[in-house]
């Protein structure tokens, strides 16, 4: 939030000397790292892989990087789509076509900063083929910040016995790194990870609309999966969001090593879109199981993770054990509107025999509103499980929540919100704690749990109260809650004295009645001649910051800094002097002043 008065003035006061070393060790880390990095190479939809891959010359696909590029090397990948037909198909053999094909350890491939590279597959359809669009078959790869979109089902019911499609596939591979992924709109699982697959991680992706052709494929599209053999421990899905999969959110069936869901959104999956025709099973977070049918089971039975994670409106299950043959832990989650909340569902060591759920580890979870049941297949003897809003003497409603709206709409538009720029999910109002609820302070503390006051909260975001800035304690006492925004609002000016409720505080001036000309910026001519502004500040400025900027056009601004004198004083403020240099290097000047985002 940005307020402006012309000529406004900067935060002049110099830096510390342990603020000018700390600047310097960046600029020497720099600098190391600059001369550590390989080479560099560039891809862009208007390239030629006849070119020289440079920055000026760009190649035209991933597999002629990767033909260039050594370990340490980074393939920059420029923004724009990228439509790819099957003569871009890297190799085949009996039963898929893969279109980009990894087999070069150690590259990262990494959208421009600030470009948004989509790579388009709805143009590859070879016959009789599953399609993997990106297959990894080795270690510590990077790829970052892409769209994957349009990935084709092609063989049909009645043609094979069974199908699928994925957007990436990791087969035998390490430390590989999938980060701000977008894998959308298509027929295939956006990340299936199988074979010896070991601590590979997937942070800050989302895979959404994505369904099968027909019902031989429609039961098989995942957001995300590990299934991986013994040898493929470490597994990790952190801060990933999979909503309207015609399967499941997340699964990890016939996953014979132990892998973690943590911080991560399930929603509306099970269903072919938004219109919630029904789809394939349909559960947010299918945890572990082995197929409930007599086969050979992992010796041990791995005990895989999730916790911190929103399950919301699945056409079955929020959170299950999906038959699993031992316990598993889940920490922390939280169910809305699931058909059933939470299933604990095992079986007996025969892997055949269901059995209400034993050995869990249950801790700190939340149930509300479930469209079924908050809980089933539970045997809480035979689990440690409490301090779940299901065994606590509590009653959870709407009021606990800052936003818990049924209509689809409005939920789909809450789990679908647009990340950061850093990728990073916001912070989400959806079954966030409000600050009176109930449920604050009724979980037990776990490993590695950071909590606010007495004890960590039920489900799967912790409410941790931010008291208010400066300016925040400043608002709330000019405008209590219900005041309009038309009058509370930071831009707004309801004295209409042409200061806004920003300046207002800024100058430590009365939003509600109109101040003199001189109580705000003004530019005046010193003793000696030279310029100088002259303005108010509240003796309290907190998080809100100022700064000089001059121009000559009025419309490139340039930000100076010189250096303040307190030229009076009051209960309330103090005036600053600012010279402005002689002769000006602009002709005109003003004040900028700044409040966090948020």
């Amino acid at each position: 939030m940005v307020g402006r008065a012309m000529l406004p003035s900067p935060d002049a006061i110099p830096r510390s000397a342990f603020a000018r070393r700390a600047t310097l060790l960046v600029f020497v880390l720099a600098a190391w790292v600059l001369a550590a990095r390989g080479a560099d190479w560039h891809v862009a939809p208007s390239g030629e892989d006849t070119a020289s891959g440079g920055v000026s010359a760009p190649f035209a696909t991933l597999m002629r990087a990767q033909a260039a590029a050594s370990a340490g090397d980074t393939v920059w990948i420029e923004g724009g789509t990228y439509l790819l037909t099957d003569q871009q198909i890297a190799r085949s053999d009996t039963l898929y076509a893969y279109v980009h094909d990894f087999t070069k350890a150690g590259i990262a491939y990494r959208a421009l900063p600030g470009r948004t590279p989509v790579f388009d597959f709805s143009a590859v359809r070879p016959s009789a083929r599953r399609i993997t669009a990106f297959y990894i078959r080795t270690h510590d790869l990077r790829f970052e910040g892409f769209h994957v979109v349009g990935v084709q089902v092609v063989i049909r019911a009645g043609e094979a016995t069974n199908t699928q499609s994925e957007c990436f596939r990791i087969q035998n591979g390490n430390r590989n790194i999938l980060d701000r992924l977008v894998l959308r709109d298509g027929m295939g699982i956006g990340v299936y990870i199988i074979g010896n697959s070991a601590d590979n991680l997937v942070v800050d992706c989302d895979a959404y609309n994505n369904a099968g052709l027909d019902s031989l494929s429609i039961g098989n599209v995942d957001g995300f999966g590990a299934h991986t053999s013994a040898n493929g421990p470490g597994n990790t899905f952190r801060r990933c969001r999979a909503w309207l999969n015609s399967d499941d959110g997340f699964d990890f069936i016939n996953c014979r090593a132990p892998a973690v869901i943590e911080e991560c959104v399930a929603a509306f999956n099970g269903y072919l879109d938004a219109t919630l025709s029904r789809g394939g099973d349909g559960t947010g977070f299918k945890a572990g199981g082995y197929g409930r049918n007599g086969s050979a089971l992992p010796s041990p039975v791995p005990r895989h993770v999730v916790r911190r994670s929103l399950a919301v409106y699945n056409r079955a299950n929020g959170f299950y054990a999906n038959h699993h043959p031992g316990g598993l832990d889940f920490l922390h989650n939280t169910a809305f509107r699931n058909a059933n909340n939470f299933s604990f569902l095992n079986v007996l060591p025969d892997n055949l025999t269901d059995v209400p759920g034993y050995a869990h580890l249950i801790k700190n979870n939340l149930s509300f509103s479930a469209r079924s049941n908050a809980v089933v297949s539970l045997e809480p003897a035979a689990c440690d499980s409490s301090h779940n809003s299901f065994d606590l003497p509590v009653t959870v409603t709407s009021a606990d929540f800052v936003s818990a709206p049924n209509d689809v709409g409005s939920l789909l538009a809450a789990i679908s919100v647009p990340r950061g720029s850093d990728g990073r999910l916001p912070d989400l109002d959806l079954l966030s704690l409000r600050d009176d609820s109930d449920l604050i302070d009724r979980g037990t503390p776990l490993p590695g749990d950071n909590y606010h006051l007495s004890a960590p909260d039920l489900g799967w975001r912790e409410n941790v109260y931010t008291p208010p800035g400066a300016y925040g304690r400043w608002s709330l006492l000019q405008f209590p809650i219900g005041t309009p925004a038309s009058d509370a609002a930071p831009v707004s000016d309801p004295d209409n004295d042409g200061l806004a409720n920003l300046l207002e505080f800024f100058h430590a001036s009365d939003p509600h009645a109109a101040s003199p000309a001189g109580e705000r910026t003004a530019m005046l001519r010193q003793e000696d001649g030279a310029l100088a502004l002259r303005f108010p500040v509240t003796r309290e400025l907190g998080e809100v910051t100022w700064q000089v900027e001059y121009s000559t056009d009025l419309t490139l601004w340039q930000t100076t800094s010189h250096p303040f004198a307190v030229e009076t004083q009051d209960l309330d403020r103090v005036y600053l002097r600012v010279p402005l240099p002689t002769p000006t290097p602009a002709l005109f000047w003003r004040l900028k002043i700044m409040l966090p985002e948020g």
